[in-house]
């Protein structure tokens, strides 16, 4: 079982939200692995099955709505607060760099457009935008469209 780790964090923490990433299991096996503790589940696949997002929350946690903006690499989670957060799996490695390019300055620009406020942005960005954000290979690593994206919305990283 893959989510060996975050079935004892849902256990013995008890977060509210869990956003995860290289997710392998849909929402039906999904949901029955977290059911027993109290919490459900939402997953987005990429095509052919393949690894990609899921949220996982309390089943008393005022939920509204859960998209898919982008299969298996976006979704996002609106609460009844108002507050939305966007759950993000970036294409990684050095030979997908135009494929992030597009993800942060177009798919992601773009969801970010059609929002009346600016969600919380969490999740796997397999790259970086500053060279202290790595110890190796910044070049190869760096992302000016997340950079440019960042500026634009005034996002600040949490570290």
């Amino acid at each position: 079982m893959i989510l060996a780790g975050i079935l004892d964090i849902l256990k013995t923490e008890q977060p509210d939200l869990v956003c995860l990433q290289e997710v392998p299991q849909g929402t039906e096996e999904l949901s029955l692995l977290v059911r027993r503790f109290g919490y459900l589940a939402v997953a987005s696949l990429k095509e052919n099955l393949q690894p990609g997002v899921a949220i996982i929350y309390k089943v008393n946690l005022p939920v509204v709505e859960i998209q898919e903006l982008s299969p298996g690499c976006l979704q996002i989670v609106k609460l009844e607060s108002g507050l939305d957060i966007i759950n993000i799996y970036a294409p990684s490695g050095n030979c997908n760099r135009d494929q992030r390019r597009t993800f942060f300055g177009d798919t992601l620009l773009r969801n970010l457009q059609l929002k009346k406020s600016v969600p919380i942005l969490i999740g796997d960005f397999n790259c970086v935008i500053n060279r202290s954000d790595t110890s190796a290979n910044y070049d190869l690593k760096k992302c000016d469209a997340l950079k440019d994206l960042i500026n634009l919305f005034n996002y600040s990283d949490c570290l």
